[in-house]
């Protein structure tokens, strides 16, 4: 058993010990780019959700100073 932990890899073995960068890289870069998108396309939803939560808040704002406006004149009459 001790003789077999200590004989070298088999070639090919080294050669992909040796250059595992080289695998591995494409992988990683791959997934990297798969991950971008799928952030970007998340964003991107959450970016127009957002945007429709502003617009509706600009909206409630301007109509509760516009229905207190109405009150006003209403309760002077």
């Amino acid at each position: 058993m001790v003789a077999r932990a200590t004989e070298p890899l088999p070639r090919s073995m080294t050669y992909m010990y040796d250059n595992w960068k080289v695998y591995l890289f494409p992988r990683l870069t791959a997934r990297l780019e798969d991950l971008e998108e799928a952030i970007r396309d998340y964003w991107e939803k959450e970016e127009s959700k957002l945007q429709e939560c502003m617009r509706l808040r600009e909206f409630h704002e301007e109509f509760k100073s516009v229905s207190s406006v109405g009150v006003d004149v209403y309760s002077q009459q």
